[in-house]
């Protein structure tokens, strides 16, 4: 995951702080798939910051203490979206508009495919946290690789 985590962050146009663990943290998926997913959750992130604050995206890579996940969280300090939205961000064609900051494009497949893909390699990715103004927190859980 830090190795992904840290093309993307390379990848990314605007700054992007890394937390990143001493010791490699070992997942078993599709490196392409898991990739796309990433790219996703930080384009994201940078897509809807607030216009009025300086980009602030964090990604962090860990284990999960007592289980075989291991865990990218994706957050910032963005828009963030309303708590009535919640599980609803994960639907196809669903989208955050705020009419105070710039529109996104986009077609609203985005946080629907990264879920898919996750689900499809044993994962799961949740909306751990958002409030309006305040940003959001992404997290993907992936099984962790053999001997990991």
């Amino acid at each position: 995951l830090a190795e992904v985590a840290a093309q993307v962050a390379e990848a990314a146009s605007e700054p992007v702080e890394l937390l990143l663990p001493e010791d490699p943290v070992m997942v078993l998926v599709d490196r392409i798939q898991l990739r796309r997913v990433v790219e996703h959750l930080v384009a994201n992130a940078i897509a809807y910051r607030r216009v009025d604050v300086p980009p602030s995206v964090r990604v962090e890579v860990s284990a999960v203490e007592g289980t075989h996940l291991r865990r990218l969280a994706v957050e910032d300090e963005g828009r963030g979206m309303p708590p009535d939205l919640g599980e609803r961000a994960f639907d196809r064609f669903q989208r955050m508009e705020d009419h105070d900051q710039p529109a996104v494009p986009g077609t609203g497949l985005g946080l629907y495919i990264a879920r898919e893909l996750t689900e499809r390699h044993g994962g799961r990715l949740e909306l751990e946290w958002t409030e309006p103004g305040r940003g959001s927190r992404f997290v993907l859980f992936l099984p962790a690789a053999a001997g990991a």
